[in-house]
């Protein structure tokens, strides 16, 4: 049995993780921390989901989507107001609820779209069980 798992590709438990997490709600859209989101393709068991943290995929993923725009440093905020800046762990806790609302449901953020299924699911276990 070693020999049969050792021979598998690297990707292969992400693959096995992903769906065990996507089987393991009976309320599509309930969420692990006692809060809902509108889509039941981004609901979130979080006694199964992976481990996303700020520090292993949350800080680079604000950084290459978000803080162009939304940091205390921005030079060009493009229209992003004042103060929702996403530099920290905390700043990104204070705004998960807008967060939710315009990336994973409304997806009118990024300016510009582009994020993968990958990244918006990522993205829900950040906000639903990493923060």
């Amino acid at each position: 049995m070693e020999r049969l798992c050792a021979r598998k590709p690297p990707g292969w438990t992400v693959i096995v993780l992903m769906s065990v997490v996507a089987c393991g709600k009976d309320d599509p859209n309930e969420t692990g921390n006692g809060s809902s989101i509108d889509s039941a393709d981004s609901s979130v068991n979080c006694a199964g989901a992976p481990t996303v943290t700020w520090e292993n995929w949350g800080e680079g993923f604000f950084i290459t989507w978000c803080q162009a725009c939304h940091s205390a440093i921005s030079e060009n905020r493009n229209g992003a107001p004042e103060g929702i800046d996403f530099d920290t762990a905390d700043d990104v806790r204070l705004w998960t609820t807008s967060i939710q609302r315009t990336v994973l449901e409304d997806g009118t953020m990024p300016m510009g779209g582009g994020l993968s299924e990958d990244d918006r699911m990522l993205l829900t276990y950040l906000i639903e069980c990493g923060l």
